[in-house]
């Protein structure tokens, strides 16, 4: 009686619907709060699921356990893909432990189906492979016959080959035709495929009256009503009646969204329709929850679809923004424009009142504005000669490390081919493995370097410190150099990344750089993982105020 009274609700509601009472900011709300409800929803179903799941636990009985894995098949269908194949693939062990071939073989078909549906076409036609048509009854062979129908709809659709797309059109009439002789006309399949037929020869009130029909058969809250829903908005949109479709597909999702279904293919055709419509923000906000729904869910078909909708809005959301950029741009010339006209209108009409005292004021004014600009030109002339500073000592100390490298080198050439033409060997291998002149080569390289970064980054000991904790803090050395854990962020913050250049110009192997930075970061007060990148915005916002 109650669900009879229902099904009436529901019928009322649907033919009392039209264009003229439709509110879709109404309806788009109802969506907005089934969304922020989801969880909950989704929690509903999962509470189902673990009655179920210990019912399943606690039954020793096989006949019992089919029973209860099928259940658990039916609540995981809509919800999570992966869960479902498992219950549906338990099922087909223990029908066939009890010897039921029949209905291990009905479960093989909806398996295959299933996967259709989820984009796993090739675990599909495995499914439909292991199965012995010649021994199928009438429901095995009907299961059958729909799981062919689909896969080869699904692989012509999506097949980029005209030949193969001609085959699988001709294999999914074949079995289109198989189907619908053996399929209960109470079947969804049957309503979808024959809603579907009377949509693509034109007839569309027809499918729309063949419609109404079926939602009168079609509890309220159900995913089946979702479902009608949903092929009710595809008779509006063959109809062209875009008020009603927008409705209908609301309610398909809103339906599903209380179900705490998360296989959600009715708010990616919302999205896409309030994306054609220019709502591209309501349009993002849908298809990101589609989004997260496909990625719970975990079969690729959704995803496919969420993709290049994806895509599509980005390109969208960047076109408008630049629309927009261009609107503000134009707008912002035009509100110039007027502030030119109504400052020169009131310019005049100050001098009308009083010349003098204008004039005074505007030499006042410009006095005062030259004072500013020529404060702001010596501030920058004092920049500039500092910045020309900072450069030519750089230049300075590159020059002066090049010659005396050079000069160095060739003293070295000279002294080498004095001693190869005295045969003096064994002092020309002294000096070659004359270790303390390697050693200070780098300590004059190392206080070179040390200077000139200090020199470019004064504060930095002080701004790195800053972002470590105080039991982990950095000190100079006792003769004023830079520590090598300060070099090594010294050469981080110029942009060198790799351990392996920084071991090379530090002379350290790649495991101590490594262990170094990791010692200094492990004392980080932050996030570790953020320090090193923090390092290398240290002096930038002191600059950008500089320029």
């Amino acid at each position: 009686m109650t669900r009879t009274l229902m099904i009436i609700i529901a019928m009322l509601a649907a033919f009392s619907v039209s264009a003229a009472n439709i509110d879709m900011e109404k309806e788009y709300t109802r969506l907005d709060d089934a969304i922020a409800r989801s969880a909950q929803y989704i929690a509903q179903r999962q509470q189902k699921i673990k009655v179920l799941e210990r019912q399943l636990k606690a039954t020793k009985n096989v006949h019992r356990q089919y029973q209860l894995c099928y259940d658990l098949y039916l609540l995981y269908n809509p919800y999570i893909h992966s869960q479902a194949c498992a219950y549906l693939n338990r099922c087909i062990s223990l029908a066939e432990k009890e010897g039921r071939r029949q209905e291990a073989n009905h479960c093989r078909a909806m398996l295959a189906k299933y996967f259709i549906n989820s984009g796993f076409y090739d675990e599909a036609r495995i499914c439909l492979q292991e199965i012995d048509t010649t021994t199928l009854d009438r429901r095995g062979k009907t299961l059958y016959d729909v799981a062919r129908y689909a896969l080869n709809g699904e692989l012509a659709f999506y097949t980029t080959l005209p030949v193969m797309k001609r085959h699988y059109e001709a294999l999914q009439k074949k079995y289109e035709k198989a189907m619908m002789t053996l399929v209960s006309k109470d079947d969804d399949i049957y309503r979808e495929t024959y809603q579907n037929q009377l949509i693509a020869h034109g007839k569309t009130q027809e499918a729309l009256r063949y419609n109404d029909r079926w939602m009168k058969q079609t509890a309220p809250n159900s995913h089946g009503y979702a479902l009608v829903a949903l092929y009710r908005y595809l008779a509006y949109k063959a109809l062209g009646d875009t008020t009603k479709m927008m409705y209908w597909v609301t309610q398909s999702v809103i339906n599903d969204i209380q179900l705490g279904v998360t296989d959600q293919g009715s708010i990616w055709e919302l999205a896409n329709q309030l994306m054609l419509k220019g709502d591209l923000k309501r349009a993002y906000r849908y298809i990101s929850f589609a989004s997260a729904c496909a990625n719970t869910f975990g079969a690729r078909q959704r995803k496919w679809q969420v993709a290049p909708l994806m895509a599509s809005l980005a390109g969208q959301y960047k076109s408008a923004s630049e629309q927009s950029q261009r609107r503000l741009m134009a707008s912002l010339c035009a509100l110039s424009v007027l502030c030119i006209f109504v400052i020169i209108l009131l310019l005049m009409t100050m001098k009308q009142r009083n010349h003098i005292r204008r004039t005074r004021n505007l030499l006042y004014l410009s006095n005062a504005n030259l004072q500013e600009s020529n404060a702001r030109l010596a501030d920058s002339n004092i920049r500039l000669a500092d910045s020309n500073r900072v450069k030519e000592e750089y230049i300075g100390r590159f020059l002066e490390l090049c010659s005396l490298y050079v000069n160095r080198i060739d003293k070295i050439k000279k002294r080498t081919a004095r001693y190869l033409k005295s045969k003096q060997y064994a002092e020309l291998e002294r000096i070659l493995h004359n270790k303390e002149s390697d050693d200070e080569d780098a300590s004059e390289l190392y206080k070179s370097f040390d200077s000139a970064f200090i020199h470019l980054f004064p504060h930095f000991v002080d701004d790195i410190n800053a972002l470590l904790r105080p039991d982990a803090q950095l000190s100079v050395e006792k003769d004023g150099q830079l520590s090598t854990s300060i070099r090594i962020f010294a050469l981080i913050r110029l942009g060198i990344n790799d351990s392996s250049k920084i071991a090379e110009f530090l002379h350290y192997s790649v495991n101590t750089i490594y262990n170094y930075r990791a010692r200094v970061k492990k004392g980080a007060k932050g996030d570790k993982d953020d320090f090193e990148e923090k390092v290398k915005m240290i002096g930038i916002n002191v600059k950008n105020a500089t320029n």
